[in-house]
């Protein structure tokens, strides 16, 4: 987003494009979304197969650690989703995977928990769940709101009660194309950690974001996305010209 400056004193307040409120009405939809990702997977609303929304863009290989499509809807906004649990999985609620919130005793801006330095199990382990969010009208901002959320703080903005950082971001290879991902980690007390992360698998024409879940407890690693990303392999539209 390009800010213009106001230099001249006398002149008139500049007034930001409307490209930034949709940006900002974007974030407030999408945290409506992620509620009602879960809400959608639990109740069947807007069920459609698996098939009927990967086809069109993608060519599915055998998925890694296990996953297979366990859920697909149609979404508002010409959204679609679809969710991959692994083989044989009992689905639970994201609130039950969520570590409790517990008291901070730290009053003030004191910081007693060293979030930074908290020991890591090894980034070895297979997610738990994924999801392919097809991002349809919102397009291209509603792709840049999922890798570059507004509420993730920094380690030195953290206090006994944790948060979400992002701990690493980049790109890979994929497909022909540089797949931007971030991985995200939410601390919570007294010393537990949940992984997620997002990655951009939008190709010719469709905005697409990849969603990654892993236990609680164990770390998210840039190895498991590529392995999972590279199982999907982008089709041209129709219309396309080679």
């Amino acid at each position: 987003m390009n800010i213009i400056p106001n230099s001249e004193a006398n002149t008139a307040p500049v007034v930001r494009p409307a490209s930034t409120w949709r940006i900002l009405l974007v974030f407030v939809f999408l945290a409506v979304v992620a509620g009602a990702i879960q809400f959608l997977a639990t109740t069947r609303t807007g069920e459609v197969e698996a098939a009927v929304v990967l086809a069109p863009a993608f060519e599915v290989s055998t998925l890694p650690f296990g996953l297979e499509p366990r859920f697909a809807a149609e979404l508002p906004f010409e959204q679609k989703l679809v969710q991959f649990t692994p083989r044989g999985a009992v689905f639970q609620d994201e609130k039950a995977e969520e570590p409790p919130a517990g008291d901070s005793k730290s009053g003030g801006d004191e910081r007693k928990i060293q979030w930074k330095k908290l020991p890591l199990a090894p980034a070895d382990a297979a997610p738990s769940q994924a999801a392919l969010v097809f991002l349809g009208q919102l397009g291209k901002d509603a792709l840049r709101a999922y890798l570059e959320d507004p509420s993730w703080k920094g380690f030195e903005s953290l206090d006994d009660r944790g948060g979400r950082v992002a701990v690493e971001s980049g790109t890979f290879p994929w497909a022909g194309f540089d797949a931007r991902y971030t991985i995200v980690r939410k601390f919570a007390p007294p010393d537990r950690y949940v992984d997620s992360a997002r990655v951009d698998l939008s190709a010719h024409g469709r905005w697409c974001a990849l969603l990654v879940d892993w236990p609680r407890g164990a770390t998210g690693s840039k190895a498991a996305l590529i392995e999972l990303a590279n199982a999907f392999t982008p089709r041209p539209k129709p219309d396309e010209k080679p």
